[in-house]
């Protein structure tokens, strides 16, 4: 019964999707993006540089214009956009910065291309109908490191991810999957801009 009724919300609001958009319009015309075989877009330069900083700004994570959401929506999805990103880079070796001291510094941008909303009210009722909260939400990202002296591009990723049947716990509230989903963006580009994404 469990089963059947997981698998009625796979059919009804979709699975775990992730991959990226059908277009990353910020991104072309330069090195085109590859797309990795679970759909996600990355380039990383060929080019061999020891970076020792990563600059992380909040004015760096920009929102497309076209994106109907205030001040106080952005900020969460923006905090954990930065945060993560500093705790990865961190994690990672690197210094940490919001602005460069030196030759060996990256400046990350980001741009929120879209965002799915989830519906706390709906997710509450199926939760306790089905044992399953249907609606869920998402977002699409597209991220680029650059050589903070040269303004050269050393990597780039376009994502979008979808929340799945088990993120429960960030199902009642209307961006708790957009977030999480950033978050796991977030993580993702640090593993292609530092060569941890076995490649």
């Amino acid at each position: 019964m469990v089963i059947a009724l997981a698998t009625l919300a796979c059919t009804t609001a979709g699975c775990a999707n992730i991959g990226a958009p059908r277009r990353s319009e910020s991104l072309i015309g330069l090195d085109p993006l590859v797309a990795e075989p679970d759909g996600v877009r990355t380039r990383r330069s060929t080019e061999v540089k020891h970076y020792e900083e990563a600059c992380v700004s909040p004015q760096r994570i920009g929102f497309d214009s076209t994106l109907a959401l205030d001040e106080a929506e952005r900020k969460p999805l923006r905090d954990e956009i930065a945060n993560t990103l500093r705790a990865r880079f961190s994690d990672a070796g690197l210094r940490v910065c919001e602005a460069p001291s030196g030759p060996t510094a990256l400046d990350v941008r980001v741009l929120v291309k879209a965002v799915e909303r989830a519906s706390p009210g709906i997710n509450a009722v199926t939760a306790l109908l089905f044992f399953v909260p249907l609606s869920r939400g998402g977002i699409t990202l597209e991220f680029e490191a650059l050589d903070a002296h040269t303004g050269h591009r050393v990597a780039a990723m376009a994502f979008h991810g979808r929340a799945s049947v088990g993120d429960v716990g960030s199902a009642f509230s209307a961006l708790g999957h957009a977030a999480k989903q950033a978050g796991i963006a977030a993580t993702r580009f640090v593993a292609v801009v530092t060569g941890q994404d076995g490649r």
